[in-house]
C-alpha cells in the first residue's frame, strides 16, 4: 500500500483559488507557461510547462496510483471529464453521489463513510502513492491522523 500524500498547486501566499472560487491563475504554469511537452496518461492532452515542472509531472505521473479528492472541487471540475489527467483511479469523498454523473465506465469511486474510508479504498487500489488533491480532504484526512494518534495512548 503507498503512502498518502497531499499533492495540490497553489500560489505562494497560500490559496488555492481565487476570491471567486476560480483556479485558472493556480494553474497557469501548466497550460503553455513552457517549452517542455508533457503527454497526460492514456490520452491525447499534453502540458506545455517549464522543464522543471515537466519532470514534476512526470514523476507524479509515473508514481500516483489513485487520487482522493471532495466533491467540491469534483464539481468544480465536472469530474475532468470522467478522466483525470494522472490517469489514475479518483475517489470522491462526498455526502451525497451526483445523480448526473454522466461517465459510468470512468474510475471513480464516490465514497459516501468519510475520509477513512475513503483512504483505504484508494490505498487498496495498488502500492503507489495516494495523491490528495483537495484542501478539504487533506484536512480531514490530517484530523483522522490526529485523532487516532491521540486515541492510542
Amino acid at each position: 500500500m503507498g503512502d498518502v500524500v497531499a499533492n495540490m498547486s497553489m500560489s505562494l501566499d497560500g490559496y488555492i483559488e481565487d476570491a471567486r472560487g476560480g483556479v485558472e491563475k493556480v494553474f497557469a504554469w501548466l497550460y503553455g507557461s513552457g517549452n517542455a511537452e508533457v503527454a497526460v496518461p492514456g490520452d491525447d492532452r499534453k502540458f506545455k510547462t517549464s522543464e522543471a515542472s515537466a519532470d514534476r509531472l512526470r514523476k507524479a505521473f509515473a508514481t500516483t496510483g489513485a487520487l482522493l479528492t471532495g466533491r467540491r472541487l469534483f464539481d468544480l471540475t465536472h469530474g475532468w471529464s470522467g478522466r483525470h489527467p494522472v490517469g489514475a483511479p479518483v475517489f470522491v469523498v462526498t455526502h451525497e453521489p451526483p445523480d448526473d454523473w454522466s461517465y459510468p465506465d470512468a474510475p471513480f469511486t464516490f465514497v459516501t463513510h468519510g475520509v477513512a474510508s475513503a483512504v483505504a479504498q484508494a490505498k487498496a487500489a495498488g502500492d503507489r502513492i495516494v495523491a490528495v488533491v483537495s484542501a478539504d480532504v487533506a484536512q480531514q484526512c490530517l484530523n483522522h491522523l490526529t485523532y487516532r494518534v491521540r486515541t492510542r495512548a
